[in-house]
């Protein structure tokens, strides 16, 4: 029984096919999922518990389905090139169980979901979350205008929306974040 594991790191480790329901079935709160740069795919389900702070990271395999946002818990979610798709929902915390509300969202500091199959209009999510220092969305098939929201985000060093269908002028608030210099 594995009720106990806290940190799975398997980075690397040239692992294809699916994980297993009965890992995703394991009641587990862990401080660190990282299975990047495997072979893996199939769908993640939102079943997993996380510590604070946690760390996921899911990037390169090719995983896919809805854009999948864990509890409060997780401060550092890396997702790039994936295959998930759909609209990044603008009310993730009424669509997600695990979350009550977006607040529960401002402990997140590090969101890279670029290199998916991600549509729709950037959401109006980012007042709530008071210490994000990356947001990477490039890549995908985001459209509409940036939101003036982003400029909420004060502590951002690294924006990235590069390769989408955006419009219109950057918000007028984007004066409000400290851009890390180059």
């Amino acid at each position: 029984n594995q009720t106990e594991l806290r940190t799975l790191v398997l980075n690397k480790a040239r692992i294809s096919d699916t994980i297993s329901d009965w890992f995703w079935q394991l009641s587990l709160t862990l401080d660190e999922l990282d299975v990047a740069y495997n072979e893996l795919r199939g769908r993640v389900p939102n079943s997993l518990g996380f510590n604070f702070p946690a760390k996921v990271d899911l990037s390169f395999n090719n995983f896919e389905g809805r854009l999948l946002l864990w509890s409060f818990n997780v401060t550092k979610l890396y997702l790039r090139d994936n295959s998930f798709s759909g609209l990044i929902p603008n009310d993730i915390g009424q669509n997600l169980p695990f979350l009550t509300d977006l607040g529960n969202l401002k402990q997140l500091i590090t969101l890279v979901i670029s290199n998916n199959n991600l549509s729709g209009e950037i959401p109006l999510l980012f007042s709530n979350i008071s210490f994000l220092y990356i947001l990477d969305m490039s890549n995908n098939s985001l459209s509409g205008s940036t939101p003036e929201s982003i400029g909420s985000l004060r502590t951002v060093k690294f924006l990235v929306l590069r390769n989408n269908y955006l419009s219109g002028k950057l918000p007028l608030s984007l004066k409000n974040c400290t851009f890390q210099e180059s």
